[in-house]
Order: C-alpha cells, then sequence, then structure tokens
C-alpha cells in the first residue's frame, strides 16, 4: 500500500468518524416549567374555555423576550400512553412585539396529556433550537378536566 493511500484511508476513517461523533451531540434541550416560573420568567400563562359542547379551546401567551425573543416555532403534542394522538407545529393566532399567542382545541379528557414546546434559535450547536415545554394539565384548574 503506498502512502497516499494510507493517507487517504486515514482521512476517509477520520471524516467518518467525525460525522459520525456528530450526530450523537445534536439534540434539542427541552425545559419543562412549572406555571410560576413560566409566569416569571416568560411572561407566559394557558387559559382555557369551552368553545363548543365536548370541545375547550387552550390558548398559550407568551413574551418574546428573553430566551424567547429568538421564538421560532411551537410544537403541539397530545399522548396516550406510549401513544403520540397528536403531533403539530401551531402557527401565532397573534404576534406582536410584546405578545405571542398560540391556540388549540381538544376533547378535556386530553389537556393533562397535552404538552405545548416553544422552540427558540440558540446561538450555536446543532440543530440551533432549544425548546420551553409547558404541560397544560400543570397550568389549568383541575375541575376543567373531565
Amino acid at each position: 500500500m503506498t502512502h497516499n493511500m494510507k493517507t487517504i484511508r486515514i482521512v476517509s476513517l477520520l471524516t467518518l468518524l467525525f460525522l459520525a461523533s456528530s450526530r450523537c451531540y445534536a439534540s434539542v434541550m427541552i425545559e419543562p416549567v412549572s406555571k410560576e416560573r413560566a409566569a416569571k420568567d416568560f411572561g407566559a400563562s394557558i387559559r382555557t374555555e369551552m368553545v363548543g359542547t365536548n370541545q375547550i379551546g387552550v390558548w398559550l401567551e407568551f413574551t418574546p423576550k428573553g430566551k424567547l425573543q429568538t421564538f421560532s416555532s411551537v410544537q403541539l403534542e397530545i399522548t396516550s400512553g406510549e401513544r403520540t394522538l397528536v403531533s403539530a407545529t401551531l402557527a401565532p393566532s397573534k404576534q406582536t412585539a410584546d405578545a405571542v399567542v398560540v391556540y388549540f382545541m381538544t376533547d378535556p379528557v386530553h389537556l393533562s396529556t397535552s404538552r405545548l414546546t416553544v422552540f427558540y434559535k440558540i446561538s450555536s450547536g446543532f440543530p440551533p433550537y432549544d425548546g420551553i415545554q409547558f404541560n397544560v394539565g400543570d397550568f389549568i384548574k383541575h375541575e376543567t378536566s373531565r
């Protein structure tokens, strides 16, 4: 084997190792927050209201300041046991310099297993996003769900 072929093999192996190790570190950091911390640190609140005979509307409102100044999207997830029933990206129903509001509606039985994750851009890393997670059940009065 010539010196040139050894060099090519070594460079190829190092490139493969680099690419494989990069994927291992590609994770999004999701930080769950309490109702109190959401209000204090992110100006965030969740409110609910009956919007039909068997549906409840859920509104998440937050202030796009601090970490959330670089807000990019909101992900809704509703689960049942190990199964994901709904996974969707929500578009803001209102977005100003002072407030972002997203909305969804569901059967009240699903409120305790509904999660909203607000993704925001970070300055470095791949993928270039982290998220703040709001477990809807932690933000609502228990008598709202049946």
